[in-house]
């Protein structure tokens, strides 16, 4: 499962533990949530995938989130043209 949300962080959460995501697992595509989020999906057997922008300068957020995610479940990755490779 590959999940791109936008706004809907804790929806697609409590979506995916309610359909037994964790069963298969997945990619948290473009993460955005917390660190506390990424636990929880984590816990979900998905891995948190951050893009090119975690190298901007003011990208303190994603930083944080690389930071935290063990680096077994961490993964970069790009969205060009539409986010920075």
């Amino acid at each position: 499962i590959i999940i791109h949300n936008r706004e809907a962080t804790m929806d697609c959460v409590e979506i995916l533990k309610s359909e037994g995501a964790h069963e298969v697992g997945g990619i948290m595509h473009a993460f955005s949530g917390t660190p506390e989020v990424a636990d929880e999906v984590i816990a979900m057997n998905f891995h948190v995938s951050l893009g090119g922008p975690v190298t901007f300068k003011n990208a303190q957020d994603p930083k944080e989130i690389a930071k935290h995610v063990p680096i077994d479940r961490l993964l970069v990755e790009t969205d060009a043209p539409y986010l920075a490779p």
